[in-house]
């Protein structure tokens, strides 16, 4: 996802963040109900919708074009019971939207009139624009890919996943990559939601390829513990953006990855958005990491405590990710139903206890981008409104 970052960016992000850490504090009040603050959440993004329509950070200059905000935003309220939307302010904003898109389509390559090409793409392609505006969307997340329609042969590790570049990514034969142009799993999870719907059994086949790496899982005599413990991690082969760190080798002596919560709901939403059913061995191992895990932290995960920052800047993103992967155990696997509905009581707890009095949501953790109230807002909304979402 686009707010993982670089290793200069990341930081000079934190030394800034922490800098104004002092100046940070909201004040909060407990809501009565989810229903009080999903109310409050949408009376704050309402008011912070710029004249022209769009939604534009007040904090972070990476999110002032409106572009990587924008559908965001949208994507959230439109997730809202239907009589709680506000429908003027989402209208301004759709048209905000065509607009960019139309701009774009005139563009030989559109990508460079977007800071974070993938996440606008993804969102804007579940808007429910016009059916032309949706279907350009949906190709360019295509484009996106690592895939062998776009030059990356099946046999390279990275094929198949998507990345937070600011362009396509051409193939190299080399492993080097800049930190933004690998693909990871966060990445990965939210193109496969931009494609939801659409039928393409190649790009969902090379998607599944990659997200499987990112498991740590095997079936065989050598399975350990310690190591295959069914969880998923970020990306392929570095210890910085694999927020939790390193762990052991495994049994053929590769350096591998500890597992944890958000990177875990990823991968999970990606193995089902790529058709594979409940009982399959590397679903049911995802959703054992989670019960063993959950409710263990805020964000859930075997973290070193030089590593603690970063699960603790990832809440609002993990909140969202296992709310939606709750409703799909919920849905999904019967014998579930009883601890999901607990484990959702818990989330919504957590959230209401940490919402501001202006009905926002802002992460004190700079690291990832959530100390940006609109992106946490959002997060923590469609946290809420789970339930809701199509």
């Amino acid at each position: 996802m686009f707010i993982e970052l670089s290793r200069r960016q990341f930081a000079r992000s934190l030394a800034c963040g922490l800098a104004g850490l002092s100046l940070l504090k909201p004040q909060r009040i407990r809501c009565a109900s989810d229903g009080d603050a999903t109310r409050g959440a949408v009376r704050f993004l309402v008011d912070a919708q710029s004249p022209d329509g769009a939604w534009r950070s007040k904090v972070r200059g990476v999110f002032r074009d409106g572009d990587a905000l924008t559908p965001l935003v949208l994507r959230t309220l439109q997730d809202l019971p239907e009589k709680t939307r506000p429908h003027a302010t989402m209208e301004r904003g759709l048209r905000w939207m065509s607009n960019l898109t139309k701009k774009l389509q005139d563009s030989p390559e559109p990508w460079s009139g977007l800071r974070y090409p993938l996440f606008t793409a993804c969102h804007a392609a579940r808007l429910g624009m016009d059916a032309g505006s949706t279907q350009w969307w949906t190709d360019l997340l295509r484009r996106l890919q690592l895939s062998p329609a776009n030059g990356w042969p099946d046999t390279d590790a990275r094929s198949g996943g998507w990345s937070d570049a600011a362009r396509p990514v051409r193939f190299t034969n080399t492993e080097e990559l800049p930190d933004l142009n690998n693909p990871n799993l966060s990445a990965t999870a939210c193109a496969l939601e931009g494609l939801e719907g659409v039928a393409n059994d190649k790009v969902r086949h090379g998607a599944l390829a990659f997200v499987m790496r990112c498991q740590n899982f095997r079936i065989d005599a050598s399975f350990r513990d310690e190591v295959d413990d069914g969880g998923f991690f970020f990306t392929l082969d570095d210890p910085i953006r694999n927020k939790a760190g390193v762990t052991l080798t495994d049994a053929d002596d590769h350096r591998r990855f500890r597992s944890y919560g958000s990177a875990t709901c990823d991968g999970l939403l990606s193995l089902v958005a790529c058709g594979l059913p409940p009982d399959h061995p590397r679903i049911q191992a995802a959703i054992r990491w989670l019960q063993r895990n959950a409710g263990e932290s805020p964000h859930p995960g075997n973290w070193p405590p030089a590593r603690r920052a970063g699960a603790a800047g990832l809440d609002f993103y993990f909140a969202q990710a296992y709310a939606k992967s709750l409703r799909w155990m919920d849905r999904s696997v019967p014998s579930l139903q009883a601890w999901c509905g607990e484990q959702r009581r818990l989330l919504t707890s957590s959230l209401l206890a940490r919402q501001n009095t202006d009905g926002s949501w802002v992460n004190p953790e700079p690291e990832s981008f959530e100390d940006d109230p609109l992106l946490a807002t959002s997060f923590a909304l469609r946290a809420l409104t789970a339930d809701n979402s199509v």
